[in-house]
């Protein structure tokens, strides 16, 4: 990577911005799979619900629960809740873990175009020369770093990159903390790895 002495504000303003974008776009990937999980969900919800509803009213339409008494509403409540939780428990097992996959991966597949879209955002971003070619170092290179750095430019502590990086780093000698601790969450980490591209 390069290092400019005068990489100013207005640079590192500009990469920060394109880190933000794929990190919105990288949450939005992980929201469209969080609310098709949530969907699976409440449609299994359901269709255990209607089982049991059947299960109950099947065992007082039988006889089996005598439908005079506050205690064949009670039997009926029973035997509804007790069928529910039988369901929720048998979705949760390995029996039903293929079925579950199938579901989620069908409901992705109507969704894929707008995650591919956003793969390819993502991945034309970090292979932008403002991202794989920056003039900050690799190691500054994150969303946590790089406001850090803009703090020391807006509070006039630095004028150029290198100026604020050595602030950063005379802070960090004087904490516990290292840099991997504050970049840990790093969005070009995590989106080469997701993405599979060479960086």
């Amino acid at each position: 990577m390069n290092s400019d002495k005068g990489v100013t504000e207005a640079y590192c303003r500009m990469v920060l911005s394109e880190l933000q974008q794929i990190e919105l776009k990288s949450i939005e990937r992980r929201e469209i799979s969080e609310q098709i999980k949530k969907r699976v969900q409440f449609n299994f919800e359901i269709v255990a619900g209607v089982i049991s509803f059947f299960v109950a009213w099947g065992f007082l339409l039988t006889g089996i629960i005598k439908n005079s008494t506050l205690s064949s509403l009670m039997g009926v409540v029973s035997i509804f809740v007790l069928t529910y939780i039988t369901c929720v428990l048998l979705w949760h097992t390995p029996l039903f873990a293929r079925f579950r996959r199938a579901n989620f991966e069908r409901r992705l597949n109507n969704s894929q175009e707008k995650i591919d879209e956003i793969n390819r955002d993502n991945t034309n971003l970090l292979l932008s020369k403002d991202i794989k070619e920056s003039y900050i170092p690799r190691q500054y290179l994150s969303i946590q770093v790089l406001t850090i750095l803009l703090r020391y430019f807006e509070n006039n502590q630095a004028s150029f990159l290198n100026e604020a990086i050595g602030l950063f780093e005379d802070d960090l000698a004087h904490t516990e903390m290292e840099l991997k601790d504050i970049s840990k969450e790093n969005v070009i980490d995590r989106e080469v790895l997701y993405l599979g591209i060479e960086f």
